[in-house]
């Protein structure tokens, strides 16, 4: 993950440190517990800067990169592309294609680097969430995939490719 972030960042080099703070033996195994991770990254130009120097984006992507590399699972992330620069949103989504993923967002370029294979890709990626009330006058939240007739036509109008995905949600009335 360092080397791809240092790559991604723009930087020659970087370093990874931490401070061991206990060592359990169980059985067979050793399990280290680390804290105090710092990072260090040098420009091509030399200067050296730490994590502590780096854009609030910079740092996003940095541990976003991080969490993909030490959850091989599913991903659970709020709002992940918050300061991210256009490029690291598009690689981001392209780590991600091969892993089930849940991603909130109220932001809508996430949704513009998604791809759709069929109007089933379509109905597997979104769910909606909205408050509705019930009989006896309380809100609850409630989550749907689309409709396969709404499936359908969102992926008609996708493959047309005038329209960026977060429009096209937005021109039905989904967003």
């Amino acid at each position: 993950f360092l080397a791809e972030a240092v790559a991604r960042l723009g930087f020659a080099r970087g370093t990874w440190s931490a401070s061991l703070i206990t060592r359990n033996h169980h059985e067979d195994s050793t399990i280290l517990h680390y804290n105090r991770f710092s990072f260090g990254f040098e420009r091509p130009d030399g200067t050296y800067l730490t994590e502590s120097l780096l854009s609030y984006g910079q740092k996003r992507l940095l541990a976003f990169l991080y969490y993909l590399h030490a959850n091989e699972g599913p991903v659970v992330a709020d709002e992940v592309v918050n300061g991210l620069h256009h490029e690291w949103i598009k690689n981001l989504v392209e780590r991600m294609a091969t892993r089930q993923a849940f991603l909130s967002t109220q932001n809508p370029l996430l949704l513009d680097y998604l791809n759709f294979e069929s109007p089933e890709d379509v109905r597997r990626t979104f769910v909606f969430c909205e408050t509705e009330k019930d009989t006896s006058g309380i809100e609850q939240m409630t989550w749907r995939h689309l409709s396969e007739d709404d499936a359908r036509a969102f992926f008609d109008a996708y493959e047309v490719g005038i329209q960026h995905v977060s429009e096209l949600l937005r021109t039905r009335g989904l967003w």
